[in-house]
């Protein structure tokens, strides 16, 4: 199982249903939609992808398919710019 580590340096705002995650280590700013912030909230809270995946597919109406996409998307977007880390547990 993969588990997401957020960096102690990323501070997050909810602005409505989307997110804005501040970088203070490169000074940058990244702006998530609102399915891009319910993963965000979820994986602060689970620190699972498998978690979240299951707990977005109850509450959202998307195929397993398309939202294992988004998050594999997201995640790695998220592990390119140092925003988290991933571990295998």
């Amino acid at each position: 199982m993969l588990r997401v580590q957020i960096s102690t340096s990323v501070l997050t705002q909810s602005v409505g249903k989307e997110s804005v995650l501040l970088d203070l280590k490169k000074g940058t700013y990244f702006e998530l939609n609102a399915m891009g912030s319910a993963i965000w909230n979820s994986l602060q809270e689970t620190q699972s992808l498998d978690q979240t995946l299951e707990r977005l597919l109850s509450e959202y109406q998307v195929d397993r398919q398309t939202l294992q996409t988004d998050l594999t998307d997201l995640v790695g977007r998220l592990k390119e710019h140092g925003l988290v880390e991933l571990h295998n547990q």
